[in-house]
């Protein structure tokens, strides 16, 4: 478990801070997207945007840290 959320926290600081501020209200703090635009002060398509973009982005960011950490 430890290892899994140690994961996970070096992918989010992979991700740049507008995209991942959405991808931690929605997927975790499970915010509606049309609130977080709202609380962003942001058009609701771009909150969408930001969040799909995020979620590749953390899916690219732990297979490339996985992928260093059984090279090593």
């Amino acid at each position: 478990a430890n290892q899994a959320r140690a994961l996970v926290l070096a992918a989010l600081e992979k991700i740049p801070l507008k995209r991942r501020a959405v991808l931690i209200m929605h997927d975790l703090d499970e915010v509606p997207v049309q609130e977080i635009a709202t609380t962003l002060s942001i058009p609701l398509f771009t909150a969408y945007s930001r969040l799909r973009k995020a979620r590749r982005e953390l899916e690219t960011a732990v297979t490339s840290i996985q992928k260093r950490s059984v090279v090593r």
